[in-house]
């Protein structure tokens, strides 16, 4: 460790390889249930520079609860569900540079006169195909018990 630090002290850097980099991240998300949940659940809206469109706004709280009624949660063990309270939840996206500028602890809309706390701009959870698919099923097994009444 002193060595690193003459080093770094004597005006060097360490260079991680962009490669490297690119496989640890992807290796850190695919071992933290928070990222695997909001990758799979969740997706950032593409024009953020339109001036005139409403920004997407996903709260916190209504994140916790999302996650807290998934099977991601209900397949932790009691440890694991204690560790992933209100507070960690909130340090996850506070302190992870991924969430840099859209990470938001307090925000005022002058619009509206709302003010939100502990929130996401630009997520928005995305489109739940499987409810389309269900309710099709639904329609079709009526469809099939009136035909034989």
């Amino acid at each position: 460790m002193n060595s690193y630090k003459s080093y770094r002290n004597r005006g060097h850097k360490f260079i991680v390889p962009s490669e490297i980099e690119k496989r640890s991240n992807e290796y850190f998300e695919m071992n933290d249930i928070l990222e695997v949940f909001i990758n799979e659940n969740y997706e950032i809206e593409n024009n953020t520079n339109d001036k005139n469109k409403k920004i997407n706004i996903l709260k916190l709280k209504d994140f916790t609860n999302h996650f807290y009624e998934s099977t991601y949660y209900n397949n932790l063990n009691k440890l694991e569900k204690r560790k992933h309270n209100k507070q960690y939840i909130i340090k996850h996206f506070k302190e992870n540079t991924k969430y840099n500028g859209y990470y938001k602890e307090s925000l005022t809309d002058n619009k509206n006169n709302k003010s939100y706390t502990n929130i996401l701009l630009h997520y928005k959870q995305k489109e739940d195909n499987d409810n389309d698919d269900d309710d099709n099923n639904k329609q079709d097994y009526e469809k099939n018990i009136n035909f034989f009444k």
